[in-house]
């Protein structure tokens, strides 16, 4: 009886591992180094003379366009925008424009309704 008190939780610890785990364990590695490895993806692209190409026609051609698109000269006109060209079509200055919030936007009473007092609790 006392050796039952003594260790009640002797039938949880796990099992032991099979016998021949560890052997099969150290020939599957031994076979895992005698094949070698492949170089992972980010060596194969450091390594690539294509990607490194590749790399630098794309940051030649940013930095082209970015020098091709530059802002107009100091003398030259500005273009009206968005804005004013929406103000030029009556129909689309109110889709360009942003309204203030006001009370009369849809589902704001929603948001807005006041809420019912609750009554008074009092301990007695």
């Amino acid at each position: 009886m006392t050796d039952r008190l003594d260790t009640p939780y002797d039938g949880f610890r796990p099992p032991d591992p099979p016998s021949e785990l560890r052997r099969q364990t150290l020939r599957a590695a031994s076979a895992a180094l005698e094949i070698g490895h492949r170089p992972d993806v980010w060596t194969r692209l450091w390594t690539s003379r294509g990607a490194r190409v590749a790399w630098a026609a794309t940051v030649a051609g940013l930095v082209l366009g970015n020098l091709a698109m530059r802002s107009p000269q100091p003398g030259a006109a500005a273009s009206p925008g968005l804005p004013a060209a929406a103000a030029a079509v009556g129909e689309l200055a109110p889709v360009i424009e942003l309204g203030r919030l006001t009370a009369e936007l849809p589902g704001w009473e929603i948001a807005v309704a006041p809420r019912e007092a609750a009554p008074e609790r009092t301990l007695s």
